[in-house]
């Protein structure tokens, strides 16, 4: 009895810390791992003495004690995790629920498996129960979990698999044993043997493969931040091309005054003319369509115009903005220009539309927002690179317009509409 008290303790301890590792997610860092795993092991304890001492009162009367218990030590544990009130309460009602659900369920595949053990509630079946218990309240907060995590593209329905067929076939093998069994008043060393065995292979069996999703985790956001380096150096390459033709207008303009200045000292006015023709020319194809005074945005959108129109997309932005008022910080107006502008090229490239506009506006209304607004003739299209490299985009400009406490929408009726809201600086 000992025995298999001791694995089921150890059991439904490794199943509580398991839950809330994966709902609370981050426990109080400044709490020692020794004192975390001791304040489990004490919460198990006393539910299991509050067992013993109530045990020879009435039924309803020991589950009101039992379950009044149990709330305030599962509440007690989550305050190790550092999240706020409203979660702490939430994740206690979830594991009770789940926690009672699964002692309510055991119960009626009792009674319809092998009804005759509930006429023998000694110690040995509560205890064999009790173990029961747990792999079904394990079965059902894996369960609970997979859906709780559902957002994480990670989290697919492999591992969910992996993780629930080792709780769920132990059952069976205890179910069976159970079915097996003509001595109710006292377990066999075998069973108790085979209880050890499944307790330590679902525990090994669960941190395996959190450590293996885990790994697969950090290697996928790695992939995605590598992406993201290698998209920031060509974006501050365009940049720093922008720069670069900026001083090279400083350079040329002087010449030019030097060389039109020798042509009126000469009096050669076709010449000139001819000269000037040249140079306007050369200033439309190399250098700046756009001069906000913010250096992102005109290198962008002057680069991005000669891409368009190379690609026979006519290119249409509206600015309409105070440089000193952009409320976002180079690095980050980088990410979201050049995902939204890279995202619609893409698009349009590939949709095949003739005749297509790109239109992109920017400006600040009269409530001090700052509006970035995208119009795209054409919806993501159904292909799976592009898919995730537009997955990719729209995730990171996501991200950096929640930095600024902003909000991003996206509509997708006839047409792909992107709006951006930024509060501006007072």
């Amino acid at each position: 009895m000992i025995l298999i008290t001791i694995f089921s303790s150890c059991f439904s301890i490794f199943t509580e810390m398991y839950f809330f590792n994966n709902t609370l997610k981050s426990r109080k860092t400044y709490i020692p791992k020794p004192l975390f795993v001791l304040a489990f092991i004490v919460a198990d304890a006393s539910l299991n003495i509050t067992s013993f001492i109530f045990e020879n009162y009435s039924g309803a009367l020991f589950a009101l004690i039992n379950t009044s218990i149990s709330i305030v030590s599962l509440f007690l544990l989550t305050l190790l995790y550092d999240t706020n009130n409203k979660s702490h309460i939430l994740v206690t009602i979830l594991l009770q629920t789940i926690t009672t659900f699964s002692d309510i369920f055991f119960t009626i595949i009792v009674s319809i498996s092998f009804p005759e053990i509930l006429e023998h509630r000694n110690k040995a079946v509560l205890f064999m129960g009790s173990f029961c218990v747990n792999i079904i309240i394990l079965i059902f907060a894996l369960l609970f979990i997979s859906i709780w995590n559902r957002k994480l593209k990670q989290y697919d329905i492999k591992y969910n698999i992996l993780i629930l067929i080792t709780p769920i076939c132990s059952y069976l093998i205890i179910h069976i044993l159970n079915s097996n069994t003509d001595n109710y008043a006292h377990i066999p060393n075998s069973i108790i043997t085979v209880i050890s065995i499944l307790s330590v292979l679902n525990i090994v069996n669960l941190v395996v493969l959190q450590q293996s999703f885990s790994a697969n985790e950090i290697r996928s956001k790695n992939l995605i931040l590598e992406k993201e380096i290698d998209f920031q150096k060509e974006k501050y390459k365009q940049l720093s091309s922008s720069y670069r033709n900026t001083r090279k207008i400083i350079h040329d303009t002087k010449k030019h005054y030097y060389v039109i200045q020798e042509y009126t000292k000469n009096h050669e006015n076709e010449a000139l003319l001819q000269y000037i023709k040249t140079a306007i020319v050369d200033l439309e194809t190399t250098y700046a369509y756009y001069n906000t005074g913010n250096l992102v945005i005109d290198s962008f959108f002057t680069n991005y115009k000669l891409l368009f129109e190379k690609n026979n997309i006519t290119f249409a932005p509206t600015l309409n903005i105070n440089a000193n008022n952009v409320p976002i910080e180079d690095y980050d107006l980088c990410i979201i220009l050049g995902n939204l502008l890279d995202n619609g090229l893409n698009e349009l490239c590939i949709s095949g539309i003739e005749n297509a506009t790109f239109s992109i506006e920017i400006y600040e209304n009269e409530n001090k927002k700052f509006i970035i607004h995208s119009i795209n003739p054409v919806a993501p299209i159904n292909n799976h690179k592009n898919n995730i490299e537009h997955g990719y985009g729209t995730e990171n400009i996501r991200n950096t317009v929640e930095k600024y406490k902003g909000f991003y929408e996206v509509s997708k009726n006839e047409k792909y509409e992107t709006f951006i809201v930024i509060p501006m600086s007072l």
